[in-house]
């Protein structure tokens, strides 16, 4: 059985961050095992954000693109406004990944397991999770999976899914402004959901186009299809289109705790720790 001075469930952005912020604090000789069922080797996400400063982490070196300007837009009313000084920032998720990866790497010290986590626990001497057929234990353990069974929507709790899909496309017309993202786009949304679009582009030709809804329950992957598609034609109005890669996700959005409170060894962090803001999509 091995031991780690830590132990992260998960490996996206709050797992691989808080084990770089680990060895930061307590010193390259740290033991960290990082367990997550997926390898990341996919660009499965997109993170943004507006900024005026410099970005934590080192990560300004991993921006994919900047935006000087906001657009927004419903039937009635359009506005393109100013950003300085500040700038709208986009990292792709396979970019993250890898620059976080490459840096951990550096550090032998630090391990990876890909496998299915089944259980975590605690004892009096030490943290453990089994994953893949062994048990691991360290000091601490910080998890990243939310436990929706403690989502309970009882009583003045609220509970709804931020629900997303995205397409990166390539047009053969000048379509896209390089320099304005289109942050919430109301138009073209299905009558009654509370919904919208919106448009990060890349070049005149290139851009994430992605619809994201609010509601009690996720939809098929065909209706947010169908969705873009009909937002594409309708608005953007492009009759031919490349899509060269998709993002797919599901955000928890809730008053009530989403794992278990923090007792000894175990900690959540992430999503599952409450730190999606309430601002977020």
């Amino acid at each position: 059985m091995r031991h780690y001075d830590y132990l992260i469930v998960g490996g996206g952005c709050a797992g691989l961050s808080l084990a770089w912020q680990l060895l930061s604090a307590c010193g390259q000789e740290t033991r960290i095992l990082i367990l997550d069922r997926d390898a990341k080797k996919q660009d499965d996400r997109s993170w943004a954000c507006w900024t005026a400063g410099d970005l934590p982490l080192g990560l300004d070196a991993i921006v994919h693109h900047r935006w000087s300007n906001l657009a927004f837009a419903t039937a009635s009313f359009t506005r393109r406004q100013a950003l300085h000084p500040y700038t709208y920032q986009l990292i792709r998720g396979i970019d993250y990944y890898d620059f976080m990866r490459q840096r951990l790497s550096a550090c032998p010290q630090v391990e990876w397991v890909i496998a299915e986590v089944e259980a975590v626990g605690q004892n009096a001497e030490a943290a453990w999770v089994c994953a893949g057929e062994e048990t691991f234990t360290g000091a601490y353990l910080f998890d990243s999976r939310p436990q929706l069974a403690h989502a309970d929507t009882g009583g003045k709790a609220y509970f709804l899914w931020q629900h997303f899909h995205g397409i990166r496309i390539r047009t053969t017309q000048t379509t896209f402004d390089a320099d304005t993202a289109t942050l919430m786009d109301f138009r073209a949304i299905p009558a009654g959901q509370t919904a919208f679009f919106y448009v990060l582009p890349f070049s005149a030709h290139e851009a994430l186009v992605e619809f994201t809804a609010f509601s009690a329950q996720v939809a098929e992957l065909t209706y947010y299809e169908a969705q873009l598609r009909r937002y594409c034609e309708q608005v953007l109005g492009l009759a031919d289109y490349e899509v060269l890669s998709t993002e797919t996700g599901q955000i928890p959005m809730t008053n009530r705790a989403l794992y278990p409170e923090p007792q000894g060894r175990i900690h959540p962090i992430g999503t599952a720790a409450a730190c999606v803001k309430p601002t977020t999509g």
